[in-house]
């Protein structure tokens, strides 16, 4: 998918940054538990998505005829990716995927920079759901003693 925004295109790329991250987290494989460790790196993962969308929303409106209608193409703005053994990363990977589709579809994905306050409203509420899951779901719940459902093999 492309888009013409160039801070749509940022938030982009920094949310699919952090999707690679959590699939990829220590955690990721461990069924029942998110570590101490990737806790902290969510929560730094989507306090840097707030602060780089405050900096977009604070930014002068911008007119660029000169470089506008650049596209920007945003990856993995595909099918979702493959899930871990670990629900509650899962859910976190599905809300950050969420939100980048609708960014990338979004009315701002047209315009040269910034976000459409309805945009920037969507992105913030998923943002928050995502921070509050942390905050009163997984910290609150890691870890979990499933024994009759853990693999039985160890993942490779």
């Amino acid at each position: 998918m492309k888009v013409k925004n160039q801070d749509v295109a940022g938030l982009c790329a920094r949310l699919n940054r952090f999707i690679t991250e959590l699939s990829s987290s220590a955690s990721a494989n461990v069924h029942g538990n998110v570590s101490a460790a990737d806790q902290t790196r969510l929560g730094t993962y989507l306090s840097a998505l707030v602060r780089y969308h405050d900096w977009v929303e604070a930014a002068p409106e911008l007119d660029l005829p000169k470089t506008h209608p650049t596209e920007y193409e945003i990856t993995g703005s595909g099918a979702p990716l493959t899930p871990t053994s670990n629900e509650s990363v899962n859910d976190v990977i599905r809300m950050l995927e969420s939100c980048r589709a609708e960014l990338a579809g979004s009315q701002s994905a047209q315009l040269a920079a910034g976000l459409t306050e309805h945009d920037s409203v969507r992105f913030s509420a998923i943002v928050e759901k995502a921070a509050n899951f942390l905050t009163e779901y997984i910290a609150k719940t890691s870890p979990l003693d499933q024994p009759e459902s853990a693999p039985a093999a160890a993942s490779s």
